[in-house]
């Protein structure tokens, strides 16, 4: 949320535009997996500060939920 409140001070577009998707993405990939964990004291930033591997996981699970779209599709 800091991100986003930061990012709304910028003048460049694409930099915003960049950070909010970042933002979006990593707060996405958390209550998804607090949605989905079974275990609440698996949860933990403390390895990832940077959201990197949230950022990821999301994308990944994106990417096979677009695949298994279009299969359905065929």
């Amino acid at each position: 949320m800091t991100q986003m409140i930061m990012a709304s001070e910028l003048s460049d577009a694409d930099k915003q535009d960049r950070y909010l998707r970042e933002a979006v993405s990593r707060i996405s990939e958390a209550l998804f997996r607090v949605a989905n964990s079974a275990e609440v004291t698996e949860l933990s930033l403390e390895v990832d500060a940077g959201g990197a591997e949230l950022i990821r996981a999301r994308e990944e699970r994106e990417k096979q939920w677009l695949v298994e779209t279009a299969e359905q599709g065929d």
